[in-house]
């Protein structure tokens, strides 16, 4: 049987963008990490990204292979706005490698009443959607911080930082469950 190489992913995926928090540049990225930053609401469309080879610093909404997930972004943000008015419990999970929990505890009080279960592991009952949730919690917390958050109310899932593969295997994961659930209603 002939000796088969592992399939490079560099090439499929090239890290080639960077993505500029104020002044300081952050990256390289692949298109596949860049989508990622979008969904946990770390990369908006006012973010500024460079491709190699551009020197032209542009907002990320304007680049072609980014407006579709932008367009997600707004279905997702549309099918959360049921939850404003309403209370909803979260159950945040937190591996926070540059972040201070003080500076987390600050940005949860920020958010609503809370409490710490286990280390790394609060309950927070909030008024805002979890796309806020995620996106003002990823506001105070850095790149290297592996965040889950659960809306226990809704069933809805959000994470920060989990990694290109976790990533997938968590939304296939996620969306089985509720495809059973959505069978088992019919």
């Amino acid at each position: 049987m002939p000796k088969t190489s592992p399939l490079d992913l560099a090439a499929i995926d090239p890290a080639i963008w960077r993505v500029f928090v104020g002044d300081e540049p952050y990256g390289p990225y692949t298109l596949g990490q860049v989508r990622s930053f979008i969904d946990e609401g770390r990369v908006t469309a006012k973010t500024l990204i460079t491709k190699a080879g551009r020197d032209a610093l542009v907002p990320a909404s304007t680049v072609a292979e980014l407006q579709d997930t932008f367009v997600l972004r707004k279905d997702d943000a549309a099918a959360d706005s049921e939850e404003t008015g309403t209370t909803a419990n979260y159950v945040i999970t937190t591996d926070l490698k540059r972040t201070s929990e003080v500076d987390l505890i600050i940005c949860l009080n920020g958010l609503g009443e809370f409490t710490s279960v286990l280390p790394g592991t609060f309950v927070l009952s909030s008024p805002r959607r979890l796309h806020d949730v995620q996106k003002t919690i990823s506001a105070a917390t850095t790149l290297d911080d592996q965040i889950i958050i659960v809306n226990a109310s809704t069933g809805r899932l959000g994470w920060l930082n989990i990694g290109t593969d976790t990533d997938i295997h968590l939304r296939e994961l996620w969306a089985k469950a509720e495809e059973e659930e959505t069978a088992k209603s019919e």
